[in-house]
This record gives structure tokens, C-alpha cells and sequence, in this order.
């Protein structure tokens, strides 16, 4: 007889003492090199855990389905390699279909639902079976690393079966982001967790789990191998996965698009490598987009992503204590407030910067802003006249630089004046920030926080002479600069600059900013500031001319306030450039329509955090 031991929210213990094959599978695992063999789709969950939530350990794994299955053939080892080896592990996926309906059966009475209500949807055996190899790793390797990272299953069951190692813990409760352990009870047992597919159907929990160090380890320097055998039940390629419990159908929600189990699986899949070819390519937000209109305002585009485009979460999502994700984080600029991931930490580096950032500070530079706004101006004409097609762009760009850098360090680099991009900055600008957009691919985030080659590959450092280390030796050498000049009274062209304020910045305790924290986050202005202004002027001036009305309505606003003599000349005020109603809310909406940079993703908070209908999605996923 068997007998179920609930362990958690999202899984229990089935120990069935019967099962005398567990051990003959595991070992038969010790087969040639050449039949370990991943078979594609099969295993996917494994990939996609490791690809989306950071490392795991190294490992080896076999992968079958049903001898039925019309699309995918097993892969069996050769003549000659342990020939009981297919009869056993055919006859034991058998033994796991008979289990897995036999589950399905129970459940289907526990709910209230007609017994065969979720067999009635697994009759084509579209299930997988892994048998898993993880070897002896050295105890250090899990400071960075687990042996399977944090996931759900995407089926409806998963079966587990394990050897006395340990290792697995599970969420518990669940979005809570904490994990116990599940305790091996050796390879007569097996746990069953709920999978994605059941928990939208039913509203049971998915179980997240990973595979980490066993808590029992306490001895030596190497943790030991681990096997296991994970039977991944999963529905009918055809299934509709629609709510089978009334309580879980809210009428007063739009219908939206069910899905297939097999569109669900692949979401998942190809959510995930599909995410990292946009990023890669540049189309990032045209796959957000092209996902929204597909499957509405929420969307589970990775294992761990949700990302939303309703306007209404923006103050749920973005709020002031959400926290940012610990990976999409710049790796060489720790001191400056943007890469902060705690709110907390945040909190406390704004009030060191903030003041420099605000209105009266800003205005100080009234005088630079109407400089380089005549003077691009003025090239601008000049370059129409000698070709009506001028790069846009590149001018704007050139103006935001000339504006904002000398705001940030006192000094300009002199865009406009060469009319050109001068030392190649603008260029390795270019390739700094298709590297911070890789950095939040969370594997990519990983190789470069844990590994030299992934610091080579994706993060321009200090010592990158034509990236990042341009930009901070730049910083560098005109703050040590400012520091000398200070003592000698001598000013720099532009005063009162931030790194003016942050130098003479002083703690209640006496105590400065420390310089590299302000180098840090001058790197962090310098290089983002300029585009921001770009982009909110780019959106203006693009919208404004499509539409000819908003701009001879601007036109006449204008030239009514010269008329009415209250804006000055050459160059009216920021205040009086506030007075135009009309102005300003174009402004204003250009940068309410376009975000000025690329959001952070943010952490569910340790509270359920609910969307758009009002369901309490688990803790724990970025969202964006």
C-alpha cells in the first residue's frame, strides 16, 4: 500500500515501498558517454531553469518519452551498452503513466471534480522521463552556483524520484522566496509536485524547488554525486488549459485567448531564448510588444519574468519601496544611486545626490543651456543648407552631451564645437550600453559577475580603454582636477556642477562622500543623463510634427507671450517658459509617453502582488 505524506504547499511525499525499481534504474544510468544524449524538446525544464535563474553545477541526463509519441523518437543506446536498459526504462515510464492517472483520478475526487476530469486530458502520453547525473562538486562552488536552479515544472505532476543525497528544497510558503528542504527518503520514495498546467487548472500552487546543498552535508570539502529520476506529467498536446473549477472564472474579466498546453509549453521555452536573441539584436521592445498584443496587458514572457504594459501598475510595480532584481545591475558603477537594488540602499544614496538633481540646482545653468541651444541651432540651419536630410540623431545627441556633461563635471567635451564625435566617446557610449542591456539577461548577468570570461565578453571595465574605462578615466582625471583647483581658488568653466556639490557635500558627522562613490555616480550622469535629455527631446520634436496644429497652436502661444512682452530676449527664462500652458504640456506628455531610459525590473514584494484582476501573483518574479 502506498501512503502520502503532505511536505508543502505545491508537492507531497508518496512512499511506496513496493517499488523495488528505483534502484535498478539508477544503476543503469552508468551507461556509454555516447548515449547521454539530450533529446530535444525533452528536458527543457531543466534548460530553462538554469538559463533564467543563474547557474547550475554541472551535470549529465538522459531523456525519453513515449515510444508512442508521434513527433519526437527515443534515443536508446547502442547494441551491446546495457541492453536490459531500454526494457527497464520503457516498462518504468509504464509503471509512472499508471501512477500519474491514478494521481490525476485522486485529485480530480479531492476537488470536486468528476473522477476522470484530468486523466480524460493525458491520454496521448506526451510525458517525459530525465534520469540525472549530478557529480561530486567541490562545497565551494555553491557560493555562485546550485545543482538545479529555482523553477516550477511547466506539466500538471512531476514525479521524483531520488537517491539518499539530498539536496532538493522547495518555496515554502509559497512566493515567499524561502527554501527548506525536502529530506530524502531514499530511492523508495517519491515526491510529487504540482506543475503550471495543474495550477491553472485547478489553482493549486506550482511548486518551485531547486536543487541546492543538502543541509545534512557537513563534512569534507566535496559534496557527493546525486541521481535522480524526475517523470514529468504532462497534458495532451491539444489540451485547453481553461480554469476546470468555477470558483477560479471571473465573468467580469475580458476573455482572453486559452491556451494549449503545447502553446504554453513553448511560451515558456522560447520565452526565454527568444528573450535573449531580442536583447542581443536590439529588438527587445518590439518583442514586448509583439507578446502583449498576443496575449494581453500581463504576460509571463520567462520562467521569472512577468511584464506588463497597463499604465495602472506602474505606481504598483514602481513604487518607492520596490526593490530592483539582484542581477540587472551595472557591474562598474556600484557607488552610484541607479544601481542600488535595495530601496533602503537607494533611499540612502539619493539623499547623498539628490540635492544636486533639483530644480534651483538645475537652473544654475540657465546660461549653458541657452548657449548650446543657439549655437545647435545655428548648425543645424547651417548643415539643412547644404543638405535638407541632416542625422538627426547624431545633432541631438551631440546638444544633450554638451548640455548635461558639463552639469555633471563642470567641463564640456565639445561636441558641437568640432561637429563631430570627438576621442570616438559617443561610439564606445554605444557598446557600454548594449552591455548594461545584455547585463539583464539573467545567465549573461551571471557569467559576468562570476566568471573573468564573462567580464571580457560582457562588461566594458575600467581597464577597457575604448568602453567603460574611457568614460571612468575621463571622470577620474577632472575630478582629481577639480580637487587640485580647489585649493587655488582657480574655477572651472562651468561652476557649481554636481561634482562641486558632492565634493563639498558633508555628513551631520563631518564626513564627505566617498570619491569613489561620486566618481561612480558621475559615470553612471555623464553617460546617462545626455541620452535621457535626447530621447524626451527626439519624442517631442518627432510627435510635434505630426501633428501641424499642436505646432502652429505652439507658434502663436510664442509669439503672443513676445507680444505680450513676457518672455526675454534673446533667451526667455525656465520660468517664464513654465508660463506657457500649452508648451509645457506637450513637454509634459512627451515624457510621460516615452520613459527617459530603459526600466529596472523590480521584485515582486514580500507581500502577493496584484495585477490588473485582482489575483495575488507569488513573490519572487522581476517584474517589468
Amino acid at each position: 500500500m502506498a501512503s502520502l505524506q503532505r511536505a508543502s504547499t505545491g508537492h507531497l511525499k508518496w512512499c511506496e515501498h513496493s517499488l523495488d525499481v528505483c534502484p535498478k534504474i539508477f544503476s543503469l544510468i552508468t551507461i556509454s558517454p555516447e548515449s547521454q544524449i539530450l533529446r530535444s524538446p525533452i528536458g527543457a525544464e531543466a534548460k530553462v531553469a538554469s538559463s533564467s535563474h543563474g547557474s547550475s553545477s554541472p551535470g549529465e541526463s538522459y531523456d525519453i518519452g513515449s515510444e508512442q509519441d508521434p513527433l519526437y523518437s527515443n534515443i536508446w543506446p547502442p547494441t551491446g551498452v546495457q541492453d536490459g536498459f531500454q526494457e527497464t526504462i520503457s516498462s518504468f515510464f509504464a509503471v509512472c503513466y499508471e501512477a500519474e492517472l491514478m494521481i490525476l483520478d485522486a485529485i480530480s475526487i479531492g476537488l470536486g471534480l468528476p473522477v476522470h476530469s484530468l486523466r480524460e486530458l493525458h491520454t496521448a502520453q506526451t510525458n517525459e522521463l530525465r534520469l540525472t547525473h549530478y557529480p561530486e562538486v567541490d562545497r565551494a562552488d555553491f557560493a555562485n552556483a546550485t545543482r538545479i536552479a529555482a523553477h516550477t515544472d511547466f506539466g500538471t505532476i512531476t514525479l521524483l524520484f531520488q537517491d539518499n543525497v539530498g539536496g532538493l528544497e522547495m518555496e515554502q510558503p509559497p512566493g515567499s522566496g524561502v527554501f527548506v528542504p525536502a529530506d530524502s527518503g531514499g530511492p523508495h520514495e517519491c515526491i510529487v509536485n504540482v506543475g503550471d498546467c495543474l495550477q491553472m487548472w485547478t489553482g493549486l500552487h506550482s511548486a518551485r524547488h531547486r536543487v541546492h546543498l543538502a543541509k545534512s552535508e557537513n563534512q569534507g570539502n566535496m559534496v557527493p554525486a546525486r541521481f535522480s529520476i524526475a517523470y514529468f506529467a504532462k497534458p495532451d498536446r491539444a489540451a485547453l488549459l481553461r480554469p476546470l473549477l468555477d470558483s477560479l472564472v471571473d465573468n467580469s474579466k475580458p476573455v482572453q485567448k486559452v491556451l494549449t498546453a503545447n502553446e504554453f509549453q513553448h511560451m515558456r521555452i522560447e520565452g526565454t531564448f527568444q528573450h535573449f536573441y531580442a536583447v542581443w539584436t536590439g529588438r527587445e521592445k518590439t518583442w514586448y510588444q509583439d507578446l502583449h498584443r498576443q496575449y494581453g496587458p500581463l504576460v509571463r514572457c520567462g520562467p521569472n519574468h512577468l511584464t506588463f504594459n497597463d499604465l495602472n501598475l506602474i505606481p504598483v510595480v514602481y513604487h518607492r519601496q520596490s526593490d530592483k532584481t539582484d542581477y540587472p545591475q551595472d557591474f562598474t558603477c556600484p557607488g552610484a544611486a541607479t544601481n542600488k537594488a535595495s530601496y533602503l540602499e537607494y533611499a540612502a544614496a539619493k539623499r547623498q545626490f539628490g540635492q544636486a538633481f533639483s530644480v534651483s540646482r538645475v537652473q544654475l545653468f540657465e546660461g549653458l543651456v541657452d548657449e548650446n541651444l543657439i549655437k545647435w541651432v545655428s548648425i543645424l540651419n547651417e548643415e539643412t543648407h547644404k543638405n535638407p536630410s541632416v542625422d538627426w540623431g547624431t545633432w541631438v545627441k551631440y546638444f544633450s552631451f554638451d548640455v548635461y556633461v558639463p552639469m555633471s563635471v563642470g567641463e564640456s567635451f565639445g561636441f558641437l564645437d568640432h561637429k563631430s564625435d570627438v576621442r570616438n566617446m559617443l561610439q564606445s557610449s554605444y557598446r557600454i550600453f548594449r552591455q548594461w542591456t545584455l547585463s539583464r539577461y539573467r545567465p549573461i548577468a551571471w557569467l559576468a559577475a562570476n566568471t573573468s570570461l564573462g567580464r571580457r565578453l560582457f562588461v566594458s571595465g575600467r581597464d577597457d580603454p575604448t568602453g567603460m574605462g574611457m568614460w571612468t578615466t575621463e571622470v577620474h582625471d577632472i575630478t582629481q582636477k577639480r580637487i587640485k583647483t580647489s585649493t587655488t581658488k582657480e574655477k572651472p568653466r562651468w561652476e557649481h556642477s554636481m561634482l562641486d556639490q558632492w565634493l563639498a557635500t558633508k555628513s551631520a558627522t563631518g564626513e564627505g562622500i566617498p570619491l569613489s562613490d561620486i566618481e561612480d555616480q558621475l559615470v553612471s550622469d555623464v553617460l546617462g543623463g545626455p541620452y535621457a535629455l535626447a530621447t524626451t527631446i527626439s519624442h517631442l520634436v518627432t510627435t510635434m510634427a505630426k501633428h501641424p496644429e499642436a505646432v502652429r497652436r505652439a507658434h502663436q502661444e510664442i509669439d503672443d507671450a513676445f507680444a505680450q512682452q513676457t518672455l526675454s530676449t534673446p533667451s526667455p527664462t525656465y520660468t517664464e517658459c513654465c508660463a506657457l500652458p500649452f508648451i509645457d504640456a506637450c513637454v509634459r506628455e512627451a515624457m510621460r509617453i516615452t520613459a527617459t531610459a530603459s526600466p529596472r525590473w523590480r521584485c515582486s514584494p514580500d507581500r502577493p502582488l496584484r495585477l490588473l484582476d485582482g489575483d495575488a501573483r507569488q513573490t519572487g518574479p522581476c517584474v517589468s
